[in-house]
C-alpha cells in the first residue's frame, strides 16, 4: 500500500508499505524522497550512523495512507538512511490489526 511520508507538515516523499512482522504490527518500505527530504537528510543520516535509525523521538514522522488515514503506531515510525547505501528505509512497529490487515489486503 502506498503512503505519503511527512516530517511535521512537510511532505518529504512516498513509500510502498509491506508487512515486516505481523505479530508485532511491523511494516516497512523504501522511501522515495522528494526535494524536501534534503532539509532533513544530513540529520537523519547522522542519527542513523549513531544509533541505526532516526525515530519518533528525533522527528515527527507521519505516514498517511492512500485513503488519507494517518498511522498512529504504538512503537513509532523511524527512518534509516546510511550514506554508503542507495536506499532509505522507513519502518514502523505497533500498528493496529486493522492497519496490518489493510496493508496485507492491498499487497495481495
Amino acid at each position: 500500500m502506498k503512503a505519503k511520508v511527512y516530517i511535521n507538515t512537510k511532505f518529504v516523499g512516498i513509500t510502498k508499505l509491506k508487512i515486516s512482522d505481523e505479530s508485532m504490527g511491523g511494516i516497512i518500505g523504501d522511501l522515495v524522497p522528494n526535494e524536501n527530504y534534503n532539509l532533513y537528510k544530513s540529520n537523519i543520516q547522522s542519527l542513523s550512523e549513531k544509533k541505526g535509525i532516526a525515530n519518533c523521538s528525533d522527528f515527527n514522522f507521519i505516514l498517511e495512507l492512500d485513503n488519507k488515514q494517518k498511522l498512529n503506531p504504538e512503537g513509532g515510525i523511524g527512518i534509516s538512511d546510511f550514506k554508503e547505501f542507495n536506499e532509505i528505509i522507513i519502518e514502523s512497529a505497533g500498528n493496529s490489526n486493522e492497519i496490518i490487515e489493510l496493508i496485507k489486503n492491498a499487497s495481495s
